[in-house]
């Protein structure tokens, strides 16, 4: 009886155990699909780097770095790099930044550069904000540039659900360029992502482009109009404040 006793303990410390791994397993696979991303297209050849993973130079948390070649495509020189959390962005606002380098090594060609990051969230769900997008940089070819916020907390998802996706910009070049362009949204409840992609198209060998492209939430212009009323008015209270002390 005893001996059937121990056996059944057995076997419940051995489910228990089979179960608490596969817990830790399921917590490790979601926090692997919730790195931070840059990938690097150039026809049927592409480059995925995870935020501390393979091919990432930067050993800080919420950076990527990547330089090198993209397989044997015409793009010979990347030098890229993506920011996100814990180092851009808080409680208030969810950013992203992409910025990179890029030459073209053996002829024309066209590379898409994306960035994506996922599990943001924002306090005051089902309020508006607004989700801007802005761009600077220079080229010797044309450059253009899209973002979206994915309430389905997709990796490099602009399509699928119902994003919220800014006006795109550009084309631009070849010079120097700057644009800036956004959209309204409303918070979601639960954690989204935020994904931004540019696209460079060379028309020669020894062409460079170089950019800056930030995705950011921020208030809607009109919650900023009253948040900018209200310090007005605190600091004016303050000075007829002070102006009744020094009288007195």
């Amino acid at each position: 009886m005893m001996g059937s006793q121990l056996f059944k303990a057995s076997s419940v410390g051995r489910a228990a155990a089979a179960l608490a791994g596969a817990a830790l397993l399921a917590t490790a696979s979601s926090s692997a699909v919730a790195a931070m991303k840059i990938r690097l297209t150039s026809g049927a050849t592409s480059i995925v780097v995870t935020d501390g993973g393979a091919g990432d130079l930067s050993a800080a948390a919420g950076v990527i770095t990547f330089s090198g070649a993209l397989g044997a495509t015409v793009w010979g020189v990347n030098v890229t790099t993506g920011v996100s959390k814990p180092v851009i962005g808080g409680p208030s606002s969810a950013h992203i930044d992409l910025n990179s380098v890029n030459v073209t090594s053996g002829g024309a060609g066209t590379i898409v550069l994306e960035l994506t990051d996922t599990d943001f969230s924002l306090g005051g769900a089902g309020t508006g904000s607004t989700l801007v997008g802005a761009i600077g940089g220079t080229t010797g070819g044309t450059v253009s540039a899209t973002g979206c916020l994915n309430s389905n907390n997709g990796e490099f998802d602009c399509t699928g659900g119902t994003p919220d996706a800014i006006p795109g910009l550009g084309a631009f070049g070849p010079g120097a360029f700057s644009a800036t362009s956004g959209t309204a949204f409303v918070i979601p409840a639960g954690p989204f992502s935020l994904s931004s992609a540019v696209t460079i198209s060379h028309g020669g060998t020894g062409v460079i482009s170089s950019f800056d492209f930030e995705l950011r939430t921020a208030p809607e212009p009109g919650m900023v109009a009253v948040a900018g009323l209200g310090l007005a008015a605190a600091g004016l209270a303050g000075l007829r404040r002070r102006r009744r002390q020094s009288a007195a």
